[in-house]
């Protein structure tokens, strides 16, 4: 079969497409097949990483539990020696209350007791101040009677100098004629009586 120069060119054309098309296509499979070795390695590697995570994890939790094991022990160690303390520290408790309670009843006798007697020493006071009274009562009547005459005495004898001082007032007036010597007669008659008014009170 004879083939035609232009059938060549075209035919010899498609050859090359063809041979293209194949070495892409089998560019692609060996593409596809890199990355699968990719992916296969991708995936082998977090498998590795996460059974070395998960062991981490492992290793990490088991370190918690016993970490946390010692410190419930410590704990609950601390808290016998505290509730033990606490024993000790409540009967000690116990034992100063009722010395106390023992205590306290002895001061409300004593208290008591000591009541009693300032009672009876004030009601002993209150009679002999009561008698002590009585017994001043005339006394004070006399000393009240004195005073009296005394400040008749001294309004007595204040009368008689107002009255001096008044008529040596007047006779100045008369003699010299001084219209002051009035002015000076009130002022004095006021400060003698309100003297007098004073003594009285």
């Amino acid at each position: 079969m004879t083939v035609q120069p232009d059938h060549l060119t075209e035919y010899l054309s498609e050859r090359q497409k063809r041979a293209e098309i194949q070495e892409r296509l089998l560019e692609a499979r060996r593409a596809v097949g890199r990355a699968q070795l990719q992916a296969n390695q991708i995936l082998r590697d977090a498998q590795a990483e996460s059974s070395r995570l998960i062991a981490n994890a492992e290793m990490h939790k088991q370190q918690i539990l016993r970490d946390a094991h010692i410190e419930a022990r410590d704990i609950i160690r601390h808290a016998n020696d505290l509730s033990a303390r606490a024993n000790v520290l409540l009967k000690n408790t116990e034992a100063r209350t009722e010395t106390m309670i023992k205590q306290a009843s002895k001061r409300v006798e004593d208290s008591k007791s000591r009541r009693d007697t300032i009672i009876a020493g004030a009601y002993a006071h209150k009679r002999r101040i009561l008698t002590g009274a009585k017994a001043a009562t005339g006394d004070i009547d006399l000393l009240y009677a004195s005073a009296e005459r005394d400040c008749q005495r001294i309004r007595r004898l204040a009368r008689v100098e107002a009255e001096k001082d008044v008529k040596l007032i007047r006779e100045k007036a008369r003699n010299e004629g001084l219209a002051m010597a009035d002015v000076e007669l009130d002022r004095r008659t006021q400060r003698d009586m309100h003297l007098s008014l004073e003594n009285r009170s």
